[in-house]
């Protein structure tokens, strides 16, 4: 750090952290459910399968509705 304008400004370097940036390398993901991600899974699953009834309606059905 020879640079008179960081010298005079105080500037410092700091070392890049690469244990932060390797983080996600050393994630290991869950292997089972708990019993209240299970709950809320089947149920959530439930919804998405009403509104993907609701969506695969028939033309016939729409008729019948008016």
């Amino acid at each position: 750090m020879n640079d008179p304008e960081c010298v005079t400004r105080k500037v410092k370097i700091a070392h890049h952290d690469y244990s932060k940036e390797n983080l996600l390398a050393t994630f290991t993901p869950q292997k089972q459910l708990t019993p209240e991600q299970i709950f809320w899974s089947n149920d959530l699953m439930k919804i998405k399968s009403e509104a993907l009834k609701e969506q695969t309606r028939s033309p016939d059905q729409y008729k019948r509705l008016r």
